[in-house]
């Protein structure tokens, strides 16, 4: 597991059309003394506007959502701020290369469990939001798939 961190919190944007998803992941996130939800959307044309005007450390963004997709976003998030970009899908594994290939850092299954989560973003900001700490040990084995999936 990716140790927890300290310091400064990293600032997270969240942006899924569904609003119990986007609750799910800030109530996640809240419990997490190294991230803040900064900002939530509902399509990637919010993501650009919020990650524009916020410059967040992460992007969570969905790829299912109107107006305009998650990779149809990800390429305009990565040329307007240094945020790191993380889609969140139901079919991360199939449109993982393509995501990677616009920007994103990584793909991250809805299927994912929810410890397993947040150390996938962890390890996606590995450094930028505080000093390194000491390591905490969690057990995911336990954790159930996030209740989200699509």
């Amino acid at each position: 597991m990716q140790p927890l961190r300290i310091g400064t919190p990293c600032t997270v944007v969240l942006v899924d059309d569904r609003d119990d998803i986007r609750r799910l992941l800030a109530m996640l996130l809240d419990d997490e003394p190294d991230f803040d939800v900064v900002a939530e959307g509902k399509n990637g044309r919010e993501a650009i506007r919020l990650v524009e005007e916020l410059k967040p450390d992460l992007l969570v963004i969905d790829n299912d959502m109107p107006v305009m997709s998650g990779l149809e976003a990800i390429p305009h998030v990565v040329a307007a701020a240094s945020t790191k970009v993380v889609l969140f899908s139901a079919d991360a594994d199939d449109l993982r290369d393509r995501a990677l290939s616009l920007g994103a850092v990584t793909a991250v299954s809805k299927a994912t469990g929810v410890l397993t989560f947040v150390d996938q973003l962890r390890r996606v900001l590995d450094g930028p939001c505080g000093p390194d700490p000491a390591p905490e040990v969690r057990d995911d084995s336990a954790a159930s798939a996030l209740p989200w999936r699509t």
